[in-house]
């Protein structure tokens, strides 16, 4: 097994993918020094996006899609992560929808990341806040 994970070091969603499996290779990508725009990551992940899993010569890109990949590829024998992605149809479908309600969360956080982790280390103006907040997106209807 020869994998992967490329990542940035506050990105919640590297570190979901961290927390499945250990046998990984981990490699830094510093956003704030444009590091994911560099020739060699974009043959990696053309959307130029964190995290990626390269895979021996398969790349998988989009934190819950590495995180259901790995679940499915390399957990399977160990039972005790069955909680996370269940084998059985009705318990995976309900993680899955849990899944996809967190996505206008997850955009959210990843604003505040960029603003404030990427954003003034580049070197780059940050936006002035808006009235959207990221907490809006726990009231229903839950779209931000």
């Amino acid at each position: 097994m020869a994998l992967t994970l490329f990542k940035f070091f506050v990105s919640p969603p590297a570190c979901f993918c961290q927390l499945i499996l250990e046998e990984v290779t981990y490699e830094e990508v510093l956003l704030y020094r444009a590091e994911q725009l560099t020739e060699r990551f974009l043959r990696i992940n053309p959307k130029h996006q964190v995290p990626a899993l390269l895979d021996g010569g398969d790349v998988i890109v989009e934190s819950r899609d590495i995180a259901r990949f790995l679940l499915d590829t390399y957990c399977r024998d160990r039972p005790e992560l069955d909680h996370l992605y269940p084998v059985d149809p009705q318990g995976r479908a309900r993680v899955d929808s849990a899944l996809q309600a967190s996505i206008p969360i997850h955009v959210h956080v990843e604003k505040a990341v960029m603003f404030s982790q990427v954003t003034p280390h580049a070197g780059m103006p940050t936006p002035a806040p808006t009235s959207a907040t990221w907490w809006s997106c726990f009231a229903p209807p839950f779209v931000c």
